[in-house]
């Protein structure tokens, strides 16, 4: 691993942790979006954005939010992670955060290891979380087929790669 930058490290040991599935979809800079049909994950870290699945047969044993910069500043982004950050923390969970180079941002919590939950367990949870922080994309955790994240170590749409907050 020594001949490894960061980015890549980063990937090959957090990806697998966070997919729920061995597959990823990835990003095309053609149709701007990730492509509907995933792929095999690879322990090679990916030429451009690459989302790992959250569900797996309809369940979950992780909470991917997904604050976007699109509509807000950077700040208001930071704002809303601080804060859920301090809710999370306060329920005694554990979390891991990342940040792309467009100022968007990820908290990804980790459930115990003997539960999971359904799409339909976390809806409600999504909205309210939502109505309280405007930064939040709801989509990944909604989706039980395309719903995905980009894991930290990934690269990003506007180049650069997405950076962990703090170390392994």
């Amino acid at each position: 691993e020594s001949t490894m930058s960061t980015s890549d490290i980063i990937w090959r040991r957090l990806s697998p942790l966070v997919a729920a599935r061995r597959s990823m979809r990835l990003w095309s800079p053609v149709t701007g979006e990730f492509a509907d049909e995933g792929q095999s994950w690879t322990k090679r870290l990916p030429a451009v954005p690459a989302a790992v699945p959250i569900y797996r047969r309809g369940r979950t044993c992780l909470l991917a939010l997904d604050f976007d910069a699109k509509h807000h500043a950077g700040e208001q982004v930071d704002a809303d992670v601080e804060r859920v950050l301090v809710w999370l923390h306060q329920c005694g969970a554990r979390t891991v955060t990342d940040r792309s180079t467009s100022g968007g941002r990820h908290v990804l919590v980790p459930l115990a290891t003997n539960s999971s939950l359904r799409v339909d367990d976390v809806k409600v949870l999504m909205e309210l979380l939502a109505a309280r922080l405007m930064t939040l994309d709801r989509s990944p955790m909604l989706g039980v087929e395309q719903g995905c994240i980009t894991p930290p170590g990934s690269p990003c749409r506007e180049g650069g790669f997405r950076r962990l907050d703090g170390t392994l």
